[in-house]
């Protein structure tokens, strides 16, 4: 007997339990819940889940009646390789809980006894990762029949300071439909103490809902990363300007030393009065201070004292 969830669809998806779906003992395993509120919104008629890991998705297909197909790396599962092998049938509902990088290493660790050359979670660089992640999911997008549904189910990065949105720097096949935020729970991460207290933790995933619309046009949407040198660009205030030039020289300079740091920024070269203008800057804004005869320093901030108001 079918057990529906009747779960209304939102935005916000806060699953605590993960069901009798898969197997708990695969690390980053998905609640199956996730995937059965999507069905019973969604009514596909054939799903596909590529790289099903302890096959989540097959198990609620089961329960609710949809013919589906699960592949994996693992043999038990065809042996499908995403990045060497075609999927060979296709649906109207394909969904994919990616690897989110490194952060849970598949082959070699929670299946297999050796890492497999094309598990997507053993990417030497996240810049290969998002290289392989792409072309991985144009191919679950070209196993869509029209008006199919892709569905991704991927999270975001922090590592040493610096943070990573995978669906910010992947790229985007059919037209976006629907951003889903899964609440996190029961994760590895939660008992794991941080040296810095300043560290706000991740707790939530990202599903993105893709449809396809056409049988030969692909909407894409394309990120790349890109440094651009402010010293190119002539919209900048002469106060940005100098600011940066400022804290460039340490905090502390002379008239002199601003003008040799800042001739050849792109808007000296669109003002023959450009001295005239640094001389500006830093006898009229606050953040400057003069602490000689044209020399001038950059006023630090002041001590937050204000006590919290309960």
């Amino acid at each position: 007997m079918t057990t529906r969830l009747n779960a209304k669809l939102t935005t916000v998806l806060n699953f605590k339990e993960r069901g009798p779906y898969g197997d708990s003992s695969y690390r980053g395993n998905c609640s199956g819940y996730v995937q059965k509120a999507l069905f019973e919104h969604f009514e596909p008629k054939k799903v596909i889940d590529p790289m099903c890991g302890s096959n989540t998705t097959g198990d609620v297909c089961v329960e609710l009646g949809i013919d589906y197909l699960s592949l994996d790396l693992n043999p038990k599962y065809g042996s499908f390789d995403i990045l060497s092998d075609d999927i060979p049938e296709s649906c109207d509902y394909l969904i994919s809980h990616d690897p989110y990088h490194d952060i849970i290493m598949y082959s070699g660790n929670v299946w297999g006894n050796k890492p497999h050359p094309n598990d997507l979670s053993r990417c030497g660089t996240y810049e290969e990762f998002i290289q392989k992640i792409n072309i991985a999911h144009a191919k679950m997008y070209n196993a869509l029949r029209k008006g199919g549904h892709l569905a991704i189910l991927t999270g975001d990065i922090k590592r040493k300071g610096q943070f990573y949105s995978l669906i910010k720097d992947m790229d985007w096949y059919g037209i976006p439909i629907q951003h889903i935020i899964k609440l996190q729970h029961n994760c590895f991460s939660d008992n794991i103490k941080y040296n810095n207290p300043k560290l706000i933790p991740i707790v939530h995933e990202h599903l993105l809902i893709f449809r396809k619309d056409d049988h030969y046009i692909i909407r894409g949407k394309i990120t790349k990363t890109i440094d651009i040198d402010s010293r190119t660009r002539t919209k900048l205030s002469w106060f940005t300007v100098v600011l940066n030039a400022m804290e460039r020289l340490g905090g502390k300079a002379s008239l002199q030393q601003l003008y040799n740091e800042i001739e050849g920024h792109a808007k000296t070269q669109t003002n023959q009065h450009w001295k005239e203008k640094i001389r500006q800057v830093v006898q009229s804004y606050k953040d400057f201070q003069s602490v000689d005869r044209g020399v001038y320093k950059l006023v630090p901030f002041r001590e937050c004292n204000a006590s919290v108001v309960a």
